[in-house]
């Protein structure tokens, strides 16, 4: 009797083992899927960077890393018909993505930082005379901040960062085609907002400049 009891014991003992394995193995089946969908999406949301980038300021990317990015797809491909996809595929995959996530940071900045260098300068050489300051900030402030390849598909509202960006860089031209900024002009302007013009540097043709624009209440004369 007793050895029959311990005998059946045993047997409920292994099918509780058995499923609690089965029910483990399920789990982490279910979290490797779950870990998987999310690595697709990130790749999902790199190729949209780099179509959105690409459509609003012609960003291109070296073949290296159409390469690296083609390779990635495919073994994602490769993954997605395995049913029982191993946690260092998931892994390997992990790695490749951030690899890629890097190297598009980098080639971003290298195409874009020059661009808003060139367009923040431009645009902070005319704050002092506009009439509305705080909207050059903001126009500077949004170009600076598609610099983070990060950030380029943040929301602001029902636009992302940089869609912000690209129409701050228009509004930036359209300002500065109004003033007419030839050389010499913005030559002057750095010097007066450096604190270094002189009235030497205030010639008939910036003079004309000036009164053309209706821009003399902006300036001032003071001893050094």
């Amino acid at each position: 009797m007793l050895i029959n009891e311990l005998t059946a014991c045993i047997k409920d003992i292994k099918h509780v083992y058995n499923v609690e394995t089965d029910a483990k193995n399920q789990k982490l089946r279910e979290d490797k899927i779950s870990d998987f969908k999310n690595q697709v999406e990130r790749v999902r949301s790199l190729l949209h960077k780099i179509q959105v980038a690409h459509s609003l300021f012609k960003f291109t990317i070296p073949v290296e890393i159409v390469s690296s990015i083609s390779s990635l797809l495919t073994e994602l491909d490769q993954m997605a018909d395995d049913d029982d996809m191993e946690l260092d595929q998931l892994n390997s995959a992990k790695k490749n993505i951030d690899k890629a996530d890097r190297d598009l940071g980098k080639c971003w900045a290298d195409f874009y930082v020059p661009k808003m260098l060139e367009k923040t300068g431009q645009i902070g050489v005319v704050i002092n005379i506009s009439n509305d300051q705080n909207r050059i900030q903001k126009i500077k402030e949004h170009i600076t901040a598609a610099a983070d390849w990060n950030a380029l598909l943040v929301e602001h509202g029902n636009k992302v960062t940089i869609q912000l960006a690209k129409e701050s860089m228009d509004q930036a031209d359209a300002i500065l085609k109004e003033l007419d900024l030839r050389d010499d002009v913005k030559s002057f302007l750095q010097r007066v907002s450096g604190g270094s013009a002189t009235l030497g540097d205030l010639t008939p043709e910036i003079a004309d400049w000036i009164n053309n624009k209706n821009l003399q209440s902006k300036f001032k004369f003071s001893f050094l």
